[in-house]
């Protein structure tokens, strides 16, 4: 199978002009050919009863204020000890030493409320975890912002011990937004689980990558992608990239553009741009058209693909999870006007909306079917064609 997108950015910076969200076309050839669905992670290490010390060594791709060091110990339940941390630059410089001495101090973060506590106990932290959570980043300690300079290499180093063994443990030197990871302890899944699939018979591997996305007057800088994809083709050298793109905007343009962010019906927004922004379509479709160039020129026919992610988890869905409303829909001011632009395009004028709708209605003042409405009506996936017009539009329209 081979899938062929080279009109994926022009089809996004196309969609500018377009109030509906973008739509790519796929084209599949006959035949059976796995994709390995890879992720950018580490396999944990094991903290055992007696002390032990993790290790783990990166190169910072870019200049970072924002970066920190964690250590994640949600997977287990008990009592870990952890002693000794130090992130030291290969100038020699030390970044954090803890827990006694430095500016930077670890915190302990609880994202589940699982009740886990932090003490001090001389120059060991004691965490204590009195359950297991789903993912081992809900609870974490956390170093304050380290400040990392491109090119340079970091050594992280800690000594640990649980009251138990195999106490499963993740650890990174990294940022949130966009996710980075500079280093990390464990094994590199990505490469690992790559190297199992291709055993198994698939030759491609998706391989996600951040979308460079630069402040107004800075240069495009791919390096962090292109250093992805040239890592994954070292260590699997058989397999073809299919490249997953994220388009979602970095923090500083989401705080800059607040009316362009997806809004739920009680106006509360959420980290995720409207897919009806134009501005977010034009931007993300500029950025992934100057990647895609820089790779292609690399990489040629060993990018098999372009996969473009976004909304939850990459998968073009509103991130319904951050709401306890599971039939929301985006009602930002692009989705609005996009909306009345789907309507006017649909129905050419009130009137022929009114008909269709059966009753008095005006494009320019229609508002997105309220939640109450949408979860009206008979249970299932039917909607009466007459009564509930507005809603088969409301489902057309996306």
């Amino acid at each position: 199978m081979r899938l062929l997108l080279p009109l994926l950015a022009a089809a996004l910076l196309a969609g500018a002009e377009d109030p509906r969200p973008p739509a790519v076309q796929a084209w599949e050839s006959p035949g059976f050919a796995p994709i390995h669905a890879g992720v950018a992670t580490t396999r944990p290490v094991d903290i055992g009863s007696a002390w032990s010390e993790l290790r783990f060594a990166g190169t910072a791709s870019h200049d970072d204020e924002a970066a920190f060091f964690q250590l994640n110990l949600g997977g287990g339940s008990g009592t870990v000890e952890v002693a000794a941390v130090t992130v030291t630059a290969e100038d020699g410089s030390v970044l954090l030493a803890a827990p006694t001495t430095g500016a930077a101090v670890l915190r302990l973060v609880d994202a589940r409320a699982t009740g886990a506590a932090l003490a001090v106990a001389g120059e060991v932290l004691r965490v204590t975890v009195p359950r297991r959570t789903e993912f081992p980043w809900d609870v974490q300690l956390a170093s304050e912002p380290l400040r990392l300079q491109r090119g340079q290499r970091y050594q992280v180093a800690l000594r640990v011990r649980a009251d138990h063994d195999g106490w499963p443990a993740t650890s990174y030197l990294m940022r949130r937004d966009p996710l980075r990871f500079y280093a990390a302890a464990g094994e590199n899944m990505l490469l690992a689980t790559g190297g199992l699939a291709r055993a198994a018979g698939a030759g491609e591997i998706s391989v996600p990558v951040n979308l460079p996305w630069p402040r107004p007057g800075e240069a495009f800088d791919p390096a962090e992608a292109l250093q992805r994809l040239r890592a994954v083709r070292a260590g699997l050298p058989a397999m073809r990239l299919l490249v997953r793109v994220g388009l979602e905007p970095p923090g500083w343009w989401r705080s800059a553009h607040p009316d362009q962010l997806l809004r739920w019906e009680n106006g509360r927004t959420a980290n995720f741009a409207s897919p009806s922004s134009r501005a977010w379509r034009s931007e993300s479709g500029a950025h992934l058209a100057a990647l895609v160039r820089a790779a292609e020129a690399e990489f040629g026919d060993a990018i098999c693909a372009w996969q473009p992610s976004a909304q939850s988890t990459g998968e073009w869905y509103y991130p319904i999870w951050e709401h306890p409303d599971w039939g929301d829909v985006d009602s930002a001011p692009p989705a609005l006007a996009a909306w009345r632009a789907f309507l006017g395009a649909r129905y050419r004028d009130d009137a022929g909306l009114a008909a269709a709708w059966g009753r008095p209605a005006v494009i320019a003042d229609a508002v997105l079917p309220a939640g109450a409405a949408r979860r009206a009506g008979p249970p299932g996936p039917l909607r009466d064609p007459l009564a509930q017009r507005e809603l088969l539009d409301l489902a057309s329209f996306h």
